[in-house]
């Protein structure tokens, strides 16, 4: 299926606060990541629908029936984990 990567940063308010992953994939990839994560025991997660580009590097991408290029904002879901209380 492909590769999801999650990057970890920290709160911007409090170094006593964990760090918060955070996943950035598309749409259709949504019910696979929380069905994984809930196999592994993470219940914690916020969705939030955010737009982006810049993984395809350059070159253009179909998505949706529509061609995207450099300047062009993809749909996209960010996945807040949260990994303690």
């Amino acid at each position: 299926m492909g590769t999801i990567i999650i990057l970890f940063s920290s709160h911007p308010s409090s170094s006593q606060h964990p760090p918060l992953p955070q996943a950035i994939f598309r749409p259709w990839r949504l019910p696979f990541v929380v069905d994984t994560l809930s196999k592994y025991g993470i219940r914690g997660l916020t969705n939030t629908p955010v737009k982006g580009v810049g993984v395809q590097g350059g070159s253009r991408e179909r998505y949706g029936g529509t061609e995207f290029g450099l300047t062009n904002l993809v749909d996209k879901e960010k996945l807040d984990i949260v990994v303690s209380r």
